[in-house]
């Protein structure tokens, strides 16, 4: 049984989010999770959300988390939604060769389609040994147009190898390096990436931001699930302003953790709660 968030007339009233008084035609009815998720056959809906609301969610903060964060890959993986042929952007995930794989550890991989199923690929890119570190950075060609070599000019004159998927590939990276100011000087044979990637299987070390956006994104769809379950009179109480603005604004959310609950936030939730407790501060 699906619970919806009962609205008995279709009259004026606020915006959970913005909080301003609109006419009916000013809302559209808000999928409490975002169908780019996956659809249901009675999906929980919400109809106190304004439509600018609802457009600037699904602009700025949904589109970005279905099509860029981990959860982008897994909607490829669980065929939610088709993935697009060649190479994958996945902004806020990062695909590398793990460590311990001697010539090959920490080269950056990619997600890729090639009409037969999901793969890694190798990204072209120049890998600079920090003596510091004592360890390999993998630089990609975007990076180094981004100035990465700027904030590192020291890794210029140390030990430096190229990864690529051809022949021809490599002397396009060499070339690139040199506007760089990088001098390279091949010694002995190139690697040929088949010896890593094209295996029936192997391990991949996957690392995934989560950025403000993302948690932004999140916060919203439990705010939309509380609005569903609680009403939506519940959840434009001036108490949750400051999530409203986190979610809406990104304003700070500022959060006070308690190693002790005073008594009386036990007793909102329950007498014989005696856990610590979330608060918000004023």
């Amino acid at each position: 049984m699906t619970r919806r968030n009962p609205e008995s007339t279709r009259r004026a009233q606020e915006c959970i989010y913005c909080l301003r008084l609109l006419e009916a035609p000013e809302f559209n009815r808000e999928h409490v999770l975002s169908e780019a998720f996956g659809r249901f056959h009675k999906p929980p809906m919400l109809d106190s959300v304004c439509q600018k609301c609802n457009q600037f969610f699904g602009d700025e903060l949904e589109l970005r988390f279905a099509r860029g964060a981990f959860e982008g890959m897994l909607r490829y993986q669980n065929g939610v939604k088709a993935p697009p042929e060649g190479a994958i952007n996945l902004q806020y995930v990062e695909f590398a060769v793990p460590e311990g794989k001697g010539y090959w550890s920490g080269v950056r991989l990619n997600l890729v389609n090639e009409g037969n199923g999901l793969r890694v690929g190798l990204v072209p890119q120049a890998a600079f040994f920090d003596q510091d570190q004592q360890r390999w950075i993998h630089v990609t060609e975007e990076e180094f147009n981004g100035g990465f070599l700027t904030k590192r000019p020291d890794l210029k004159k140390g030990q430096m190898r190229i990864h690529t998927r051809s022949r021809q590939e490599h002397e396009a990276f060499v070339s690139k390096l040199s506007e760089h100011g990088v001098k390279y000087e091949q010694a002995g044979e190139l690697q040929p990436s088949e010896d890593v990637l094209e295996a029936s299987e192997m391990e991949v070390d996957v690392t995934f931001t989560i950025n403000q956006g993302i948690r932004r994104c999140i916060a919203k769809y439990v705010f939309n699930y509380l609005a569903l379950v609680a009403g939506s009179e519940f959840v434009r109480e001036r108490d949750f302003d400051v999530v409203r603005d986190y979610i809406r604004h990104g304003a700070s959310l500022r959060i006070h953790w308690l190693s002790k609950a005073p008594s009386r936030y036990c007793t909102m939730i329950d007498p014989h709660y005696a856990r610590p407790a979330v608060t918000f501060s004023p």
